[in-house]
């Protein structure tokens, strides 16, 4: 027999169980850390970035586009995303 049809043969011998695993930090997206912002500026600069946005629309189509399929999804995923909070 080739070692790839060889029958399995149990040893008696077992691994060791991984290491539990730590608990992380609670994620949270409305949470303040020490790399994002509060809730109350999180929804000033979104709503900073949607007037200028409307005045793209408004005045700079194409700029309006970029800023609507590219500017603003990439700012509002990085913005409101969760975040880490260090326990203290």
């Amino acid at each position: 027999m080739t070692p790839a049809q060889a029958p399995f043969v149990p040893t008696g011998s077992r691994t060791a169980a991984p290491a539990p695993k730590v608990p992380s930090a609670p994620r949270n997206p409305w949470a303040k850390s020490d790399v994002s912002f509060g809730p109350v500026v999180r929804i000033l600069i979104t709503l900073f970035m949607v007037v200028i946005g409307v005045w793209l629309a408004v005045f700079a189509l194409i700029g309006a586009g970029v800023w609507w399929l590219v500017v603003m999804p990439w700012a509002m995923r990085d913005m409101w995303g969760p975040v880490f909070r260090r326990r203290r």
